[in-house]
């Protein structure tokens, strides 16, 4: 998988974390606009850090796991 093909699905799963978020933020009482986007943004912000993150440590490994596989 290339990376723009990661990117793509980080985006994703961030918009997704995204919408949660705020689902759950709209749910709480007495909690401001803000902070609910801010825990929006925080959580997908992660979200979408993670395959990217995931994508970057395969890249480093790739060596080690091409002498087992062909």
């Amino acid at each position: 998988m290339d990376f723009i093909a990661t990117l793509l699905i980080a985006i994703a799963l961030a918009m997704d974390a995204f919408s949660v978020s705020l689902t759950k933020g709209f749910t709480l009482k007495n909690i401001k606009f803000r902070e609910i986007l801010w825990y929006g943004i925080f959580f997908g912000g992660f979200q979408a850090l993670m395959p990217i993150m995931g994508w970057t440590a395969g890249i480093q490994f790739q060596w080690l796991v091409s002498t087992f596989a062909s």
